[in-house]
């Protein structure tokens, strides 16, 4: 789904990307996806639902996957099945009621392009088997701006925080656990469920 007024609406059967087999879904500059379904676990916005591998790609300003139901990564409202993964680049956006990543899966958003995620406004819960990725590359600004990628109001499991070398990377899950890692070429933390997440991203000497 590519290009500004390109549109693509799923109904009461919701959205799987590789329901029993392999799939790719890719939304880019300016494209808009949207989604409701049933929210009964089996119709809903799911990748790899069954089987197979699943990838979701959301790429640039503008480029939207939005789910009037729960994002299952993965699998389904039930069970696992294969694996899925979900990038989120360039300032593209995914909002959900809820996100669910199963064992094996992997959801990834970069920094400093206003990209986000955002589930249940911002108040919803993330389920995390998986991996939660988060990526600073080169064009992040070298200065002490703040991060927040990912809007919940709960979530858990692994994540990663991913910047270039020479970059500082502060991680701050308040009120319990913050550390900072120079250079930051891969910082994997463990979530603290209902805490909020903080990124503080700067050139050394800065």
């Amino acid at each position: 789904m590519r290009g500004v007024g390109s549109t693509l609406t799923a109904g009461f059967n919701g959205l799987c990307i590789g329901d029993q087999g392999n799939g790719v879904l890719n939304i880019a500059s300016g494209g808009v996806v949207n989604t409701s379904g049933s929210n009964n676990g089996i119709w809903e916005t799911c990748l790899a639902r069954l089987n197979g591998s699943a990838v979701a790609r959301v790429d640039g300003a503008g480029s939207k996957l939005v789910s009037g139901t729960r994002l299952f990564i993965g699998g389904n409202g039930y069970a696992n099945g294969g694996t899925g993964s979900v990038f989120i680049t360039g300032g593209g956006n995914v909002t959900a009621v809820g996100m669910v990543a199963y064992a094996g899966s992997l959801l990834s958003i970069d920094v400093g392009r206003n990209s986000s995620l955002i589930v249940g406004s911002g108040t919803g819960s993330i389920a995390n088997d998986g991996v939660i990725r988060i990526l600073a590359g080169a064009g992040v600004p070298s200065d002490a701006t703040q991060y927040s990628p990912i809007s919940a109001g709960s979530w858990n499991g692994v994540c990663q925080a991913i910047g270039e070398p020479g970059m500082q990377l502060s991680v701050s899950l308040r009120p319990r656990l913050s550390c900072l890692v120079s250079p930051a070429w891969v910082l994997t933390w463990t979530c603290l469920k209902g805490n909020d997440l903080l990124l503080l991203m700067r050139r050394d000497g800065l």
